[in-house]
């Protein structure tokens, strides 16, 4: 069972996400067998992403779906995104984790955002990723003792 939530700054889900970030960096977004296979590669065939952020949020994707935003991102800003992890904010066990990521467009401001991030049990592959609003510190916060009771429930 993971354990209760805590504020150590790091655990295998974040590394496991800062590696992932990298990993987008290095990729084609203009290649669509490329991200397919990076979305097949990193998410579960259950994998959801939901944005509540209330200006820019996207609508909810599945896998699939996800893959689309991806290629869609190139065409959002100056040039392709480059992703940073900025901070761990919180953890729960090692797969759960509440982070602040920033995302770049070249010439043009970028984005930061909370993201509550979900691995599955091996820590391979993302389940869920939840977007807030920087200052949405409470949701963001519910949002991860909501999963983290939830993945508790199952056993772990």
């Amino acid at each position: 069972m993971d354990g209760p939530i805590d504020s150590e700054a790091r655990n295998a889900a974040s590394e496991r996400y800062r590696t992932g970030l990298a990993q987008l960096n290095a990729l084609d977004l203009n290649d669509d067998q490329a991200v397919d296979a990076m979305v097949a590669a990193t998410m579960t065939e259950g994998f959801v992403r939901e944005d509540r952020r209330r200006l820019i949020g996207l609508p909810h994707a599945d896998r699939d779906q996800f893959g689309a935003q991806v290629r869609a991102w190139t065409e959002m800003g100056d040039g392709k995104p480059v992703f940073a992890l900025t901070e761990v904010r919180e953890v729960a066990g090692s797969r759960l984790a509440l982070v602040a990521i920033s995302i770049g467009y070249g010439s043009l401001e970028g984005v930061e955002m909370l993201q509550v991030i979900l691995y599955d049990d091996a820590i391979e592959r993302l389940q869920r990723l939840v977007s807030f609003d920087l200052d949405d510190v409470d949701g963001a916060f519910v949002e991860l003792s909501r999963l983290h009771a939830e993945i508790a429930g199952e056993g772990e």
